[in-house]
């Protein structure tokens, strides 16, 4: 068991602990990270989501700490299953410290399998803005990782997708382009929509400089398709491809001995589609000094199958 590698290791200190080493029970413990100045990920000074997120990673510190190791004995690896998520403020900035207070809430134990339930609170310069709970990892077996279901819909699911009213939207711009390739998703890295959308996204130079796309490393996303009347609702359909590389920089240090892609960036890509999809709709003419945030007290759940 062990925390991820740079440049994915998001921890500066660990400030207090209450937990009993080879006890696997509720345990607490506090962390700090401190957001460099030049953070190779940031978009004009922005902490992204991911990297919000993903710095509360010392669940795997204290779960190490009360002995997990000595159960799982090398044959199981760690997995994040669920988690829920609320903003309580905007996103971090470089040069703050994040503090988590993280809790390790209860062990469940089914057979040799180990599952185990956190939690935590991230203040940015000591104010709260973000709230995880009801978040839930465990420990599996080469065999059980080998033979995985996915997101299972259920007929409740599909019922109520089935059920949503339809609707309809008129967008502040109209796009000459439905699909985007890399080339088009490093011209809204450098903040140039008009490029990619058509003349009427463009915007002077200076205008909306944070409406970007993060770092070609962080970027989550290769190839993105806008259906803008598709979907249950007929408001729009989003599909993006992200062709993941086996010696890439988001497996060897997540982990060093288990390459698997963190949960962070599976979510990391769905919110840079989100973005994309503001932009082609034209909402970045709107405002001269945007940026995007999340929004604040609406739960998000994850699963990560």
């Amino acid at each position: 068991m062990r925390l991820p590698a740079p440049p994915y290791h998001f921890v500066t200190r660990v400030t207090a602990l209450d937990a009993e080493p080879g006890v696997l029970r509720p345990a607490r413990i506090t962390t700090e990270y401190d957001v460099p100045e030049d953070a190779w990920y940031a978009v004009d000074g922005g902490v992204p989501p991911a990297v919000t997120v993903e710095s509360g990673q010392c669940d795997l510190l204290l779960v190490s700490y009360l002995g997990i190791d000595f159960r799982n004995k090398g044959e199981r690896v760690y997995r994040l299953l669920d988690s829920s998520l609320v903003f309580r403020g905007g996103l971090p900035t470089t040069g703050q410290t994040l503090r988590y207070e993280i809790s390790i809430d209860r062990f469940v134990h089914q057979g040799e399998t180990t599952l185990f339930f956190f939690s935590y609170d991230c203040y940015a310069d000591g104010e709260l803005i973000l709230e995880l709970r009801d978040a839930c990892a465990g420990f599996f077996s080469k065999q059980e990782l080998d033979t995985p279901l996915g997101i299972v819909l259920t007929d409740q699911d599909r019922a109520r997708r089935a059920a949503l009213p339809k609707g309809t939207f008129k967008p502040l711009a109209y796009a000459r382009k439905d699909h985007l390739d890399r080339d088009d998703l490093e011209l809204l890295a450098q903040g140039r929509p008009g490029d990619v959308f058509g003349p009427e996204h463009a915007q002077d130079p200076g205008i909306n400089p944070a409406l970007r796309l993060p770092d070609a490393r962080l970027r989550m996303v290769d190839e993105v398709t806008v259906d803008r009347k598709g979907g249950p609702c007929e408001l729009g359909l989003l599909t993006a491809v992200k062709h993941l590389e086996p010696d890439a920089w988001y497996f060897t240090c997540h982990f060093p001995d288990d390459p698997v892609l963190a949960g962070s960036l599976i979510a990391e890509g769905a919110i840079q589609l989100l973005q994309i999809y503001l932009m082609h709709q034209g909402m970045h003419l709107t405002l001269p000094d945007a940026r995007f945030q999340t929004v604040p007290g609406r739960r998000i759940d994850v699963q990560v199958r």
